[in-house]
């Protein structure tokens, strides 16, 4: 299992891909946070930058997820899923497995980008900073259970593509990249991603945020803990599902 952790992760570094997962969340803070005049404004227990910062940090967590978890579609297409068969390693550790190292190429992928966001104008307090951050890592757990639901549905490297296309959709719906208002603020508290931005966000901006007229509004703490954990829970019930279906073995 901890041969398996260890070439997994050294993989998933030497993967070109890195560079996009990292680098367009990155590039997002910096244009639309750092660069602008608001970014220095306070929030709560910190500043507008810190808050648009962790935004992106959830954007690229979730998408390290998906993009190492949506691999297992490729291990079998190079048989890869065979030789694990062979193996004592059940599809629960297999699983786990892919868990882990989503986990892990997430925590590289947030710190990375706080790197970058602490000497550019992001704030926050010590607590701040700390729980966004755990906040982030733990959060970002059940979209690697979607990326792994979703090479189980396609068998090929469509579902890599797939689920980065749908997570771009799901940042958009859940009030990340452009703030909404009206009946579509309303309907993003139903989607995947809120929930999450919105308890990543919440050490910093203590639920504060503005819609796009500038309008600021107060989310409540219970409802993003549920839309988090209902999500979960769809996404779990889904990759058991479908892994059930496709074959109880990688």
């Amino acid at each position: 299992m901890t041969t398996m952790l260890a070439i997994d992760t050294k993989r998933a570094l030497r993967d070109p891909g890195i560079i996009f997962i990292v680098g367009v969340p990155v590039l997002m803070y910096l244009i639309f946070g750092a660069a602008q005049e608001y970014a220095q404004e306070p929030l709560e227990n910190g500043n507008i930058a810190m808050a648009i910062m962790i935004g992106m940090a959830a954007y690229g967590a979730a998408s390290a997820t998906v993009a190492i978890a949506s691999t297992a579609a490729v291990e079998r297409l190079q048989g890869w899923g065979r030789q694990l068969s062979l193996t004592p390693l059940s599809t629960g550790r297999y699983v786990l497995l892919k868990s882990i190292t989503a986990t892990l190429f997430a925590a590289i992928t947030i710190g990375i980008i706080y790197a970058v966001a602490a000497p550019t104008g992001a704030q926050a307090t010590p607590n701040g900073w700390a729980l966004s951050f755990l906040v982030l890592l733990v959060g970002a757990l059940p979209f690697a259970m979607f990326g792994l639901s979703l090479s189980y549905v396609f068998r090929s490297e469509v579902a890599t593509s797939v689920g980065a296309g749908l997570l771009l959709l799901f940042a958009f719906a859940g009030n990340l990249f452009v703030p909404l208002s009206g009946a579509l603020l309303e309907f993003s508290r139903f989607t995947p991603m809120w929930g999450y931005i919105t308890l990543a966000r919440w050490p910093v901006s203590a639920g504060s945020w503005s819609t796009s007229t500038g309008e600021i509004y107060h989310d409540e703490l219970w409802q993003a803990a549920l839309s988090l954990g209902v999500w979960t829970l769809i996404f779990a019930g889904f990759a058991a599902l479908v892994m059930r279906r496709k074959g109880a073995r990688p």
